[in-house]
C-alpha cells in the first residue's frame, strides 16, 4: 500500500469535523493500527508519478519501481487552488488530517475567517468555526450556498440558516485578491472592490480527481478514471473512491461520487470483484453533514432532478424532507433530522415509477 500522507489510514470524515475543531486527535481517528497492518508493505509518504500499464509496473517519485498483478487506484481528489490565489500564511484548504491540524492551529487565535465557497465543505467548516467565538464569513459565487449540490430553494433556505447563526453569507461574489502583511493575509478583496478583514481564509472551492501521474499511461481520463461496471480500468486495474467515474447502472450514466461512503463501498466492490465474488457496482450515494445541530442527510443524485417536493417541518425555515425527481423516477432524498424517513425512500431511488410512491410515503 502506497500512500502521499504519513499518516497511517484514518476517517476522512473527521477532517472537517472533529479534527478541525480539535476535539479529536489523529490517534483517535485512526482506521487501523500499526499492528493490524503487518500484513502489508507499507510505503507512506510517497507518491506514485507513472503506470506502465504493459509492464504492469508504478513508479514512486522515489524511483522506485513496484511491479503488480493487480492494481487498485485511489489517489482521491485534490483541493482547487486557483491561480489567482497567492499562498499566504493563514491561507488553507482543507483535505487532509494535516491540512485540518493546520488549520486548527492557526485557527487557535482567529477572530476574523473567511470561508470562500458555499458547497458541502464550505458550508460544514464555516458552520464548525462559528461554534466559536469568531466572526465568520462566507463568499459564495453562485446565488445560494449548496445551489449545485441540493437546488437554489434548499440553498436560499440554509443561507438563512447560517445568517441565523451569526455568519455573514455574501452571494453572487468571487475573490479577486487578497491583502497580506508580513506575507500572512490580511484581508480578502473581492469582485465588487470590498475588502473583508482576516486573519485566517479557508478555499473550500471545489476539488480534482488526483490523475496527473496517469498521463500517457494508456487508461481512459476524463474528469477521473474511466471504468467499467465493475470498477476496472484495464485487465488487473481497478479505481475507486472520488477517482473513479464508472457507469452506473440505475443512473444510466457515468459517475464521479466524491463521498466517503462511495469510496468505502467502491474498496469492498472492487476487491470482492476480483476475488471473482462481485457483479457491477450499483450503491445509492449518500453524504451526510453537520450543520448548527442539525444533520442534512442525501441519497441519491440530486443533480439529474427536474422535479423538486418539499415536505415542511416544525421549522418553517428548515425543511423535513426534499425528494428529487426525474420523469416518473424518485432520483434523491434529502432529510434533516429525520433518518427514519428516509430508509423507504433509498429503496425508491432510480427504481421505474418511484416518484408517485415516494410522494404517497411523505405526505405534504
Amino acid at each position: 500500500m502506497v500512500g502521499a500522507e504519513r499518516n497511517l489510514p484514518y476517517d476522512r470524515t473527521a477532517v472537517s469535523k472533529g479534527l478541525m475543531s480539535g476535539s479529536d486527535t489523529i490517534d483517535e481517528i485512526g482506521l487501523a493500527f500499526p499492528g493490524e497492518l503487518d500484513d502489508l508493505d507499507l510505503i507512506l509518504g510517497h507518491t506514485a508519478v507513472s503506470l506502465d500499464v504493459e509492464r504492469r509496473r508504478v513508479t514512486l517519485d522515489d524511483g522506485t519501481a513496484l511491479g503488480f498483478e493487480v492494481l487498485f487506484i485511489a489517489t482521491g481528489s485534490a483541493a482547487v487552488w486557483p491561480a489567482s490565489i497567492p499562498h499566504l500564511q493563514g491561507v488553507h484548504t482543507l483535505r487532509t488530517a494535516d491540512d485540518s491540524m493546520a488549520l486548527c492551529a492557526d485557527l487557535s487565535d482567529a477572530k476574523r475567517v473567511v470561508v470562500v465557497g458555499g458547497g458541502f465543505i464550505g458550508a460544514e467548516v464555516a458552520a464548525g468555526i462559528k461554534s466559536a467565538d469568531v466572526d465568520v464569513t462566507m463568499i459564495v459565487a453562485g446565488t445560494v450556498p449548496l445551489e449545485r449540490a441540493l437546488g437554489r430553494e434548499f440553498g436560499e433556505e440554509w443561507a438563512g440558516v447560517h445568517r441565523e447563526h451569526g455568519i455573514d453569507v455574501r452571494c453572487g461574489e468571487y475573490v479577486a485578491s487578497l491583502s497580506a502583511e508580513f506575507d500572512r493575509v490580511s484581508a480578502v478583496v473581492l469582485s465588487d472592490g470590498t475588502s473583508i478583514d482576516a486573519d485566517v481564509v479557508v478555499l473550500g472551492i471545489g476539488a480534482r480527481p488526483v490523475t496527473d501521474w496517469l498521463h500517457g499511461s494508456g487508461l481512459t481520463l476524463s474528469d477521473g478514471v474511466v471504468c467499467d461496471e465493475n470498477l476496472m480500468a484495464a485487465p488487473g486495474i481497478y479505481a475507486i473512491g472520488d477517482v473513479a467515474k464508472w457507469p452506473h447502472p440505475k443512473f444510466g450514466q457515468l459517475l464521479r461520487v466524491e463521498h466517503w461512503t462511495n469510496a468505502h463501498e467502491q474498496g469492498t466492490a472492487a476487491a470482492r470483484h476480483y476475488l471473482g465474488v462481485g457483479g457491477p457496482f450499483e450503491n445509492v450515494p449518500y453524504v451526510w453533514t453537520d450543520q448548527f445541530g442539525y444533520r442534512i442527510q442525501v441519497y441519491g443524485k440530486t443533480t439529474a432532478a427536474d422535479l423538486i417536493h418539499r415536505v415542511p417541518s416544525a421549522n418553517p425555515s428548515v425543511p423535513r424532507i426534499v425528494l428529487y425527481g426525474s420523469g416518473s423516477r424518485l432520483m434523491a432524498a434529502l432529510g434533516v433530522d429525520d433518518p427514519r424517513s428516509l430508509l423507504p425512500l433509498r429503496r425508491l431511488i432510480a427504481q421505474p415509477d418511484s416518484w408517485e410512491h415516494a410522494l404517497s410515503l411523505v405526505g405534504s
